[in-house]
């Protein structure tokens, strides 16, 4: 980004030096006018200059915030896929350990719900031995995970 800020000084400073040379041979009102207008280019080349400075640092401000944005996006989509693998993979592997213990005989509805690292069982059971089962076989197949038995007991 300064590259082009030194460009840009480079050429006025070469527009300088032509009007200085112009007037060198006139003598001397041509070389206070050339003189006066030199200063003048020199100051417009210099707020060139420090407004292509503010333009590569506002380039180079809208580049940072895009990678920022860029990785925001992608640790979304991690989540996403982290939500995903909790509902695909941890809900059916619970839920079938479960139904499939001999002792979960007769649970009804018995629903299961992962998220987030946690693991939600709702429904109905015969008993509270399956309920605190069913809690049981949660967490051991679950580990990591935060189980929330919300199971109730069949009247």
């Amino acid at each position: 980004m300064k590259n082009i800020s030194s460009i840009g000084r480079l050429a006025g400073l070469g527009v300088i030096a032509m009007i200085a040379a112009a007037g060198c041979g006139n003598g001397n009102a041509n070389n206070d006018a050339a003189v006066d207008t030199a200063g003048t280019v020199d100051s417009a080349v210099n707020a060139a200059g420090r407004a292509v400075d503010g333009a590569a640092d506002t380039a180079g401000n809208v580049v940072a915030n895009a990678d920022d944005a860029a990785a925001g996006a992608a640790n979304s989509v991690a989540g996403a896929a982290k939500n995903a693998d909790d509902a695909l993979i941890q809900t059916p592997k619970v839920k079938t350990a479960i139904l499939n213990n001999a002792g979960m005989k007769g649970a009804q509805n018995l629903n299961v719900t992962s998220s987030d690292k946690n693991v939600t069982l709702t429904g109905t059971v015969k008993t509270q031995a399956q309920k605190t089962l069913a809690g049981a076989i949660a967490k051991k197949n679950s580990p990591g995970y935060n189980v929330v038995n919300n199971l109730k007991v069949s009247k």
